[in-house]
């Protein structure tokens, strides 16, 4: 691996959020091309897009990737299910001053 082992560790995380749920994990789930990224992607990083935004995908991902399994999307995302939960109410409340 080239880079340090912190960066091993998001690569494996990442490919586990990605990768169907029960999936053996494949080369494309890690994205080691950067060319692999695109609009067919929910987590496609594109310049100008907030860390707070790209929270929000990347939560929201998880959550649909584990079914809505609050417990789940908590663990793979390394947060508590009430800091998970928070967020969720967040965004919800985000939405509905948007609307």
């Amino acid at each position: 691996w080239p880079g340090n082992v912190r960066e091993l560790q998001n690569k494996v995380e990442r490919a586990v959020v990605l990768a169907p749920e029960d999936a053996p994990l494949q080369p494309s789930h890690f994205q080691l091309d950067p060319s692999n990224t695109g609009a067919h992607n929910p987590l496609a990083l594109n310049a100008g897009t907030t860390v707070a935004e790209m929270e929000k995908r990347l939560i929201l991902h998880t959550l649909k990737h584990c079914g809505d399994n609050r417990t789940r999307a908590a663990r793979l995302l390394s947060i508590s299910v009430r800091t998970l939960r928070n967020k969720l109410n967040e965004y919800g409340r985000a939405e509905e001053a948007a609307q």
